[in-house]
This record gives C-alpha cells, sequence and structure tokens, in this order.
C-alpha cells in the first residue's frame, strides 16, 4: 500500500532534474490520479470528509492535471514539486501512525 506513496515521492524528486519533455506529461498523470486516489482514500477508509488532505490533495490534482496543465518556469516547477514530494512525505507518515491506532 505505501507504494503509491513512495512511487510519487521519487518521482517528484526526479522531476527536478532536467529530462526528456515526455518525463513531465506522465508525471502530470501519475500525481493528479495518485492524488484523486488519496482523496477517495482519506473519505473513505478514514472516514474524513472535508480534511485538510482532501483539500491538499485536490489542490494537487488541479495543480497536476493532464487534461487542463497549469503551465509555470521550471524554477517554480522545481520548487512544486519538492514541496508535492513533502506533502506525500508527510501524508504517508500521518497515514502511518492513523492506521496503527
Amino acid at each position: 500500500m505505501n507504494k503509491i506513496w513512495h512511487i510519487n515521492i521519487a518521482a517528484l524528486l526526479i522531476a527536478v532534474l532536467p529530462l526528456p519533455y515526455v518525463f513531465y506529461p506522465a508525471l502530470r498523470l501519475l500525481v493528479c490520479g495518485s492524488s484523486a486516489y488519496l482523496i477517495y482514500l482519506h473519505r473513505e477508509r478514514w472516514g474524513s470528509e472535508i480534511s485538510g488532505w482532501v483539500l491538499v490533495f485536490g489542490g494537487m490534482a488541479v495543480l497536476y492535471n493532464p487534461i487542463f496543465p497549469v503551465f509555470l518556469p521550471k524554477a517554480v516547477w522545481v520548487v512544486v514539486n519538492l514541496i508535492s514530494a513533502a506533502v506525500f512525505w508527510k501524508n504517508l507518515h500521518t497515514v502511518s501512525e492513523f492506521d496503527e491506532t
């Protein structure tokens, strides 16, 4: 189950490197889809209605959506990707603690 977080964290950290363009639409699809799935998990599995995590992942799904892409300069995307990786990391540890109780 932890793979969803680890894959996103790794992809977002790799995205700060200069890579071929084809990587970035795939990253958008991955992060958008994972964010939507985590919204579902937070609502259905962990019983959150509209929690902070649901709002954060909703914002990330909009920001990374591949259908209506948001265009930002590379330097801004580097910061956004690092923050997004930190969000996935923090959520992983928050959910892990929640599942242990």
